[in-house]
């Protein structure tokens, strides 16, 4: 799934950067649910990028915040897909533009998960990842290059 947001992501960018119409976006091999993310992060764009502006302090490389507009979409309007696959398929997504995600801090937590798998992904527990011998609150994070 992580390939469907990926492209998603990229589209977003060519759609808002470049001012391509969405309609010619993708032709007629996109996926139905990078059609769907890329629309959807699209119809919600001024929500999403008050969102997006509230929460990051420094603005990342487009992509990333392409990546980011379609991961808030997913979040808020995507019921058949957990907060935690969510947030899982946007990090590796992230991995397949090219980009990755610096932690700066993070606090030890008494959840259990394979290494790299996002446990929880919520407003009430923030990000939880697995590592090697239990779990880690990610407290703060910085895309690569910033």
């Amino acid at each position: 799934m992580k390939k469907y947001f990926a492209e998603a992501a990229r589209l977003f960018d060519e759609v808002v950067r470049k001012d391509a119409y969405s309609g010619r976006v993708g032709g007629k091999d996109t996926p139905a649910m990078t059609e769907r993310l890329l629309l959807g992060a699209l119809e919600k764009f001024v929500r999403d990028d008050y969102i997006l502006h509230k929460l990051v302090e420094k603005r990342p490389a487009p992509v990333v915040y392409a990546l980011l507009h379609v991961g808030v979409y997913a979040l808020l309007d995507i019921d058949n897909v957990p907060d935690y696959a969510v947030i899982s398929e946007c990090v590796e997504a992230a991995g397949l533009l090219g980009k990755r995600i610096k932690v700066l801090a993070a606090k030890r937590c008494g959840m259990t998960g394979a290494p790299g798998e996002v446990i929880a992904a919520d407003i009430k527990r923030g990000l939880i990842v697995g590592c090697g011998g239990g779990s880690v609150r990610l407290t703060r994070i910085m895309p690569e290059g910033k």
